[in-house]
């Protein structure tokens, strides 16, 4: 029997370092920008892991400690939040296509070293789930579990919130590519912004050449057709036969 030669590739090397270059580039605006800490529950390189299929998946958990509200506070005393992130995404080997992504970010409130969920989301991408927008956003209740191992890397010293008030988790709005970079990108945008944050968009942007990308042949064919039309009819161009 033919052994599948793509079950013992490894994904270059370029494309791991782009993840780590990736969060040192937030962290270094992050800081210079005097907006907070950045922490990761692990170094991003050791954040991959191989999987079956010929497939790589990408597990790693950010905190954002004591970030200025938005990027106009003033002051290091101003009012902060922590913002958690937890990042999962599979990636195939042989061509390093972005398979799937879910980037599930919590807001979180801490006062007196117990924290209140503001807002939770996850922004998903999964081209085979069906009657679901291409890339999508959902409003959640949860806060996801941190494991215990990561609760000191992630420098969490305060006691994670109880539920919120229950959210209706069928309902989807589709978004642009919401995959990690994205992510943050946005991020700095809402809290690092002015030049710092121009900085950090140009880096990522160059770094996302070598990141995987996600499977959008159908969705770029939908919008070829029509360029003036972004409506989410689109989003979902990737169910037509």
């Amino acid at each position: 029997m033919a052994l599948n030669s793509s079950e013992f590739l490894v994904l270059p090397s370029d494309v791991i370092m782009s993840y780590q270059n990736l969060l040192n580039a937030f962290e270094d605006a992050s800081i210079e920008a005097n907006c907070g800490l950045v922490e990761k529950s692990c170094d991003p390189a050791a954040c991959f892991k191989p999987g079956d299929n010929g497939r790589e998946t990408f597990n790693c958990i950010v905190h954002c400690k004591d970030w200025k509200w938005r990027s106009t506070s003033s002051g290091r005393e101003g009012k902060r939040i922590n913002i958690l992130l937890r990042i999962a995404e599979t990636i195939r080997r042989r061509d390093q296509a972005l398979l799937t992504s879910v980037v599930q970010v919590n807001y979180l409130s801490v006062d007196e070293r117990r924290a209140s969920l503001l807002q939770a989301f996850h922004f998903d991408y999964n081209p085979c789930q069906r009657d679901h927008a291409l890339f999508h956003a959902q409003l959640t209740d949860e806060c996801f579990e941190i494991p215990s191992t990561d609760i000191d890397s992630l420098k969490i010293d305060f006691a994670m919130p109880e539920r919120a008030t229950p959210r209706i988790r069928c309902a989807r709005i589709p978004t642009c590519d919401m995959t990690f970079p994205s992510v943050l990108v946005c991020l700095a945008a809402d809290h690092i912004g002015g030049v710092l944050f121009q900085g950090f968009r140009s880096k990522a942007s160059e770094l996302q050449k070598k990141m995987p990308y996600p499977l959008i042949t159908k969705l770029k064919r939908s919008l070829g057709t029509d360029s003036m039309d972004l409506r989410s009819s689109h989003w979902f161009a990737h169910f037509s036969r």
